[in-house]
């Protein structure tokens, strides 16, 4: 069965070919363009994702909210978020959740890939 991962990202383009990188490499992907379409697709789910992307700066709910709303939630909270940012800085706001791992933008989408790839690796 493939993992799944929620794409949160509200440029399009950026959301789009990760999603072609990802689903090339087998996963199954959904995209969410802000923070509570992730959290609408995460609780219509059957199945929890294996890792959550999220950009942290979106409209309607950013990412720190999103995060934030996910670890209150005792069926969410363990689900692996991976932090995409263009500001370095925001590592700071993080500090209080178990984070799987912050990338920052520009990056190498095969340096997300490996994240990913270590994020939801059988233990």
């Amino acid at each position: 069965m493939a993992a799944k991962i929620i794409i949160v990202e509200d440029e399009q383009d950026l959301s789009t070919l990760l999603r072609f990188i990802f689903e090339k490499f087998g996963y199954a992907v959904m995209e969410a363009h802000n923070g509570q379409e992730a959290l609408d697709l995460i609780n219509a789910a059957e199945q929890m994702p294996d890792v959550v992307i999220t950009d942290v700066m979106m409209p309607v709910m950013d990412g720190y909210t999103l995060v934030t709303q996910l670890q209150e939630n005792y069926a969410t909270r363990k689900v692996p978020v991976i932090i995409m940012t263009a500001k370095g800085q925001t590592r700071e706001l993080f500090r209080f959740a178990s984070i799987a791992g912050f990338i920052e933008k520009p990056f190498e989408p095969k340096t997300l890939k490996e994240l990913v790839d270590k994020v939801v690796a059988p233990q």
